[in-house]
């Protein structure tokens, strides 16, 4: 199965319409709350809801215990305040109010018997980086045919009911985090050129990288020009093997690759970005890249080491520009010993932190 991008406009609003709420139930739902840290995407393997929230609770805590501890899946409880009437197409397990005693069923519609105090509860599975993320599919696949015994077992407290027979999470569905902003899915500036620029990245693309923050540590320049007849003639010598005044923005997307599969190699996580005018190899994943203390900016320990590390040198026998010393992976610890095509490609003289870069979500 294949995730579309235009679907995700209301899978997107649906996580965003969330809002954090401190309750106290008969089932302690804490140890299972899902933060800004467990990924931001999950699968909505199903939503609680009942008249009486700690039934609801009780429901989602029993849920979730039995995925992580049976099926070994990173599974997490989120609480919304109940909106009433549900948005149409949005799965419920839900008690009938006016059969409180009729086991519950799966409903695309329901009523709270006190509106505005009713709590619904979903239960996530996820710490997936990115639609893309083969283990989310994988989830998906495993969560729609599962039957877990607290829901299907006739020992259970609460049995679950499902229409046609099917299995009780067949309609889990994926959806964002529902406690990261708007922003995080939705990158400014990245028009659809720089996007299918970066689709023929095979892997250690940047876009896929989880964290919010990276280091950039070396920029790879191709010939750039808007001249149609210059672009002409640079596309006709590519092809004919040739250069003019430099190498060709191809060339550096491959330097680039090299560059990023190299580090890799040496244990290091580095990605691979492309722009209209260059491509970009980063190392590192960070969501806080330091703090300020008393006015003063400090950069986290390992933020600071990989700046160092691929920072430039000086060559005491020089002066001036002359003096300072690019290094390239022959100085970089760890590892075999960098391959001919990848020896020679400097990094930057000065590394600096850069913002990940997101596909945009919503137009």
């Amino acid at each position: 199965m294949t995730f579309q991008l235009k679907n995700l406009a209301v899978i997107l609003l649906i996580g965003l319409a969330f809002q954090t709420v401190s309750c106290l139930f008969a089932a302690d739902v804490t140890p299972y709350l899902v933060t800004e840290k467990n990924g931001p995407w999950f699968v909505n393997a199903c939503v609680f809801a009942d008249p009486d929230s700690n039934v609801a609770a009780e429901k989602a805590v029993a849920l979730v215990k039995e995925l992580r501890e049976k099926f070994r899946l990173s599974a997490y409880i989120y609480v919304k305040e109940g909106e009433g009437e549900t948005m149409e197409g949005r799965p419920y397990y839900v008690v009938d109010p006016k059969n409180p005693e009729a086991p519950p069923q799966i409903s695309n519609r329901y009523y709270y018997l006190n509106p505005g105090v009713a709590k619904e509860f979903a239960v996530l599975v996820g710490d997936f980086a990115s639609l893309e993320d083969p283990r989310a599919q994988r989830a998906l696949n495993q969560i729609r045919v599962m039957k877990p015994e607290c829901m299907t077992s006739s020992s259970s407290s609460h049995p679950l009911v499902a229409k046609n027979n099917e299995a009780p999470l067949a309609r889990a569905f994926v959806t964002s985090n529902p406690l990261l902003p708007r922003e995080y899915y939705v990158a400014p500036g990245l028009d659809s050129v720089v996007l299918a620029a970066n689709k023929d990245i095979k892997r250690y693309s940047l876009l896929d990288c989880p964290g919010k923050y990276t280091v950039q540590v070396a920029v790879l320049k191709g010939v750039t020009t808007l001249n149609q007849q210059r672009i002409a003639q640079i596309q006709e010598n590519d092809a004919r093997g040739l250069s003019i005044k430099g190498q060709t923005l191809s060339e550096a997307d491959e330097k680039a690759v090299i560059l990023c599969d190299a580090l890799r190699s040496k244990g290091y996580e580095a990605y691979v970005f492309r722009d209209r005018y260059a491509s970009i190899v980063t190392v590192g994943s960070f969501d806080n890249v330091g703090n300020e203390v008393n006015g003063q900016f400090t950069f986290d320990p390992e933020v600071l080491k990989i700046i160092k590390l691929f920072s430039a040198g000086t060559d005491p026998s020089r002066s001036g520009i002359a003096s300072i010393k690019r290094k390239t992976l022959r100085d970089i610890p760890g590892g075999k010993a960098p391959k001919k095509d990848a020896a020679g490609i400097m990094f930057d003289p000065m590394p600096k932190v850069v913002q990940v870069p997101r596909r945009p979500i919503l137009n």
